[in-house]
């Protein structure tokens, strides 16, 4: 291999390296508190036998593909359309998109489960056969403390290429999506369902 090439070669996996730690490199921030996007607009019982929510707004405007943005216990609501690239993880959290979500954007959502630890029996395998090989501690999701029929990620709009949504119940798209990635443990409901290539453009 010539030097050249040599230098070539190392260029491409520095970009490539670059590439695939980008969301690491980006830089946490946490909505609607001092000096970061957002305005807490008020408190909401949301959740059943929890404390007081805060309802977090957002201009989708503000938001950069610099930052990893966080969201915790609240109402998260973002208006306007989300650019490409944008991160959000929002914990404990209703989130509701007024508009549409660009390529390549991140966005999960998780509400409060009411579990239960129970006692398991484990089963092994061997060729032609399945029998009990001990006991382990499982955790088994019995609902959550969020009950109204309305999903807890719900996005107003459209979703782009490369994107990926995810919640830990409910997760409808009231547009259709040029994403394959919308999963939701629960019900997923794409309104204007899927779509790829010209027609995504």
């Amino acid at each position: 291999m010539t030097q050249n090439s040599l230098k070539i070669t190392a260029a491409a996996l520095g970009v490539l390296s670059l590439s695939a730690c980008g969301d690491i490199l980006k830089k946490p921030q946490t909505l609607c508190s001092a000096e970061t996007p957002g305005d807490t607009t008020g408190e909401a019982q949301l959740f059943s036998n929890l404390p007081l929510s805060t309802v977090c707004e957002v201009n989708a405007s503000e938001l950069s593909d610099q930052f990893n943005y966080n969201f915790e216990n609240g109402r998260l609501i973002i208006n306007g359309d989300i650019a490409d690239g944008i991160t959000i993880n929002a914990r404990e959290a209703l989130v509701e998109v007024n508009g549409n979500i660009g390529n390549g954007v991140s966005l999960s959502s998780t509400v409060p489960a009411i579990t239960r630890e129970y006692t398991a029996i484990h089963f092994c395998r061997a060729p032609r056969v399945t029998f009990p090989c001990g006991f382990g501690d499982e955790l088994k999701v019995l609902g959550y403390a969020y009950n109204e029929n309305a999903a807890d990620l719900i996005v107003r709009g459209n979703v782009g290429e490369n994107s990926n949504l995810t919640s830990n119940r409910d997760l409808t798209v009231e547009g259709y999506s040029c994403s394959a990635r919308i999963n939701a443990e629960n019900q997923t409901n794409v309104v204007g369902g899927f779509r790829n290539g010209p027609l995504c453009k």
